[in-house]
């Protein structure tokens, strides 16, 4: 199994282990930085960004630094893995 199955499945649990499949349109209105954005973060982000000396310069450990990269398109772009961004997470997608 990968890091990203792994990852997967441990969210999938997190969140109540539910047939909750999205279906066109997704509604992700129930969706918030406290019930799952801290969590992926935290499984998958803070420990390269967070601490005193995040990694490039970037730390994602509060709601206030995600909103920041988010409307910077930073972190979406690194997520994305689109040219001219640091390609995250790595080893994966």
């Amino acid at each position: 199994m990968t890091v990203n199955e792994e990852g997967l499945i441990y969210y999938w649990i997190k969140q109540g282990a539910m047939d909750n499949v999205c279906e066109t349109p997704c509604d992700s209105s129930h969706v918030t930085y406290d019930s799952a954005i801290v969590y992926i973060t935290g499984a998958w982000c803070t420990s390269c960004h967070g601490g005193s000396n995040p990694a490039y310069g970037l730390s994602l450990t509060t709601y206030d630094q995600v909103v920041v990269s988010v409307n910077s398109q930073r972190l979406m772009g690194a997520i994305r893995q689109q040219s001219g961004f640091y390609p995250m997470p790595k080893g994966g997608q």
